[in-house]
């Protein structure tokens, strides 16, 4: 079944107002007066166009000046639909309600009549189809907890897959009984039982294009526990799902809290009371990698949602017991060449081999800094790059180029005594720790490797003076060796946040 029968069987099946589909938001539904998203990833513009030609009778095409319109209905066998579509200058919009009256014929609207105010359809609204009472909001719940805001689109569905895939940034300690059981959870004859008794309005749509964020609001965000019971893996899931299509949110789950989302520095939390000191345990042992038994703080791990969401896991313990912070990880980091000043540093840092910094304090985006430099470099000087990380959070492969991610938590400088040996073109080092490790990047300069580092510290000083503390007799050669010679400044806007920070860019000369 092709993706426009689909919408419009959806619709039909669940009773449905309306049906929106606008290019760059998941697809919508309006039912009693309530619209929910039905799909877990963004429609892009050239799948709109491929479902209007779907549906389009033949010899019929929307005209492509801005503000055309074209109404016409769609025949299924569960019913027909009434598709009211204009093109608007980021794309075609679509409109699919279901026909419940005798069908008008097709009517092609000149372009010179005005087009709606707003991107998302009303199909009522047009003179050439039949007029229709737009359904009304219903008045608020005064029983629901004020701290809990009204939505603009609802919850999110219970995740298609119940599988979480996890890389943990700590040495392993043995073979994790459970996996085999959680690898059998996604195909059990119960979840396929759950998913025919669930309302067909969940995970109705599959759109198939590559994972992507929603615009977030904060002042509409309200989120809504799973509407039926879960196992753990699954709902550890569905709450990691719903953060990641609010714009990539912030989670924190910890004992006798209910889980809570923080996007743009304003916290939302979930309908239920607060979680129970075993029920977070059997969460966060959920998320466990096949080569891991036990939790054991403190652990950094990368997680994958169903749909291609990561995001990076860092459990920590309280008086009360387990928990966990999960930060949004986007599939891809920034362009650099979006920063100012940042092309005329890397122009400075790419004519000969040298050492540079990355400063800027914790939560900063170092990280995001030196993963934009690895796709500048590949893109403006294809080579051999090796990045030495404690934890991958960008998975790079290198579209012109060769990257080779490194991920070392013990035994560093035995891994960067490894990189001199494969002469790469490119070393970007994260996290750089004290002086050893720093003489060890000079020692790759003077092999012609050009050596990136990041540190983390408040002030390019306060980082200066830490590398070289402990190396006296190389004290003069490392203050030499780190003089500023320019400076730039990147500013990263986080949104779960809300905080912009400064990294600076250090070339030394």
């Amino acid at each position: 079944m092709s993706l426009a029968h689909k919408l419009i069987t959806a619709l039909l099946k669940s009773k449905g107002d309306a049906l929106h589909v606008n290019p760059g938001q998941t697809v919508e539904m309006t039912i009693k007066g309530r619209r929910r998203s039905v799909s877990a990833q963004n429609v892009l513009r050239d799948q709109i166009e491929e479902i209007l030609a779907e549906l389009l009778p033949e010899g019929q095409h929307v005209e492509p000046e801005v503000g055309a319109t074209l109404h016409f209905d769609h025949e299924l066998p569960e019913g027909t639909a009434h598709v009211s579509v204009v093109r608007q200058e980021d794309g075609l919009h679509l409109e699919i309600c279901p026909r419940t009256t005798p069908s008008p014929p097709l009517v092609a609207v000149p372009v010179s009549t005005p087009a709606p105010s707003s991107p998302s359809l009303h199909w009522n609204t047009p003179a050439a189809s039949p007029a229709a009472p737009a359904p009304s909001s219903p008045p608020p719940d005064a029983s629901k907890p004020s701290d809990v805001v009204e939505p603009a689109a609802e919850a999110i569905r219970a995740p298609s897959s119940p599988a979480l895939i996890s890389t943990a940034s700590v040495p392993s300690t043995g073979p994790n009984p459970s996996s085999a059981v959680k690898a059998t959870r996604q195909g059990t004859a119960e979840l396929e039982a759950r998913k025919a008794q669930a309302t067909p309005v969940p995970g109705a749509i599959d759109v198939p294009s590559q994972p992507a964020l929603e615009p977030f609001t904060a002042s509409s965000l309200r989120i809504e526990d799973p509407q039926e019971p879960l196992d753990v893996a699954e709902e550890m899931a569905h709450y990691l799902e719903t953060a990641a299509r609010f714009g990539g949110a912030e989670v924190m789950i910890a004992c006798a809290h209910p889980v809570r989302y923080r996007q743009n520095g304003v916290w939302s939390r979930s309908v239920h009371e607060g979680l129970s000191a075993e029920h977070v345990k059997r969460l966060l042992d959920s998320l466990l990698p096949e080569d891991r038994t036990r939790l054991a703080p403190p652990c950094r791990m990368m997680v994958s949602t169903p749909s291609g969401h990561r995001f990076r896991c860092t459990l920590f313990r309280d008086h009360l017991g387990w928990g966990a912070r999960f930060l949004h990880v986007p599939l891809r980091p920034p362009r650099l060449d979006g920063q100012p000043d940042a092309a005329e540093w890397l122009s400075r840092i790419t004519q000969k081999p040298g050492f540079s910094l990355v400063v800027g304090p914790s939560q900063s985006g170092l990280t995001t800094t030196l993963a934009s430099l690895v796709n500048a470099l590949d893109a403006q000087r294809p080579g051999h790059i090796i990045t030495l990380e404690s934890l991958i959070e960008f998975e790079q492969t290198g579209a012109r180029g060769f990257v080779s991610q490194r991920q070392a938590v013990t035994h560093r400088r035995a891994a960067i005594q490894s990189i001199a040996v494969e002469a790469p073109d490119w070393f970007l080092l994260h996290e750089l720790e004290d002086g050893g490790e720093l003489l060890q990047c000079r020692q790759l300069v003077d092999r012609g490797i050009h050596v990136v580092a990041s540190v983390v510290a408040n002030d390019v000083e306060t980082a200066v003076e830490r590398l070289v503390r402990g190396h006296l007799d190389e004290a003069e050669w490392g203050r030499i060796l780190l003089k500023i010679d320019s400076l730039v400044e990147l500013s990263w806007s986080f949104g779960s946040t809300g905080r912009t920070h400064m990294v600076r860019l250090v070339d030394p000369s």
